[in-house]
């Protein structure tokens, strides 16, 4: 994920773009990088307020590497425009991705945080379909009398504390953060 860091108005237009590499394949000197013309996948949310987002699946890795083949992902943030764009690149493990209708279930000890993500590209869409979105953001106790506080953070791959989110449910049991256009 590539957040433009700039402020809204100061920031000029990037995107983010992958190829992928087999290693043992070619020296680094003859790697396939990405250019503004020759990438395998790129970002394309066109918008200077919005983060650029590639998913790189597992199965397009096993596609493009062989199912024992290591890879090497090389990405390249190209702007595009004259104005200069602050911005924060990061990648998101496969570990805690929620996926959409299916319920994850785990345990908390008193002072841990865990973390899990999901890719929404609602806001993105809507501009083009003029459909509203949302996404409901649960979570249920099974634990009587216990709580546990729900923090969110959007667009830009922070890690939500008690100190820096952008939403919050701090309900005692159940909590919920609805996020919608």
């Amino acid at each position: 994920m590539l957040n433009k860091t700039s402020p809204i108005g100061q920031s000029g237009h990037v995107w983010l773009a992958m190829s992928i590499q087999k290693f043992g394949t070619r020296g680094y000197l003859n790697w396939n990088y990405p250019t503004e013309d020759n990438y395998m996948v790129r970002s394309k949310t066109d918008t200077v307020e919005t983060p650029e987002i590639i998913e790189v699946t597992g199965e397009r890795l096993s596609k493009e590497c062989g199912i024992s083949n290591s890879c090497l992902l090389i990405f390249q943030v190209y702007g595009q425009s004259n104005i200069t764009t602050r911005y924060r690149l990061r990648t998101f493990k496969g570990t805690n991705l929620l996926h959409e209708d299916k319920a994850v279930s785990d345990e908390l000890v008193p002072g841990e945080w865990k973390y899990y993500w999901f890719i929404s590209t609602g806001a993105i869409f809507q501009r083009i379909t003029l459909q509203e979105w949302k996404h409901e953001i649960g979570l249920g106790i099974k634990t009587p009398g216990a709580d546990v506080d729900l923090y969110v953070s959007v667009f830009d791959g922070r890690y939500p504390t008690e100190n820096d989110y952008d939403f919050k449910s701090t309900n005692m049991g159940a909590d919920s953060v609805i996020l919608s256009s």
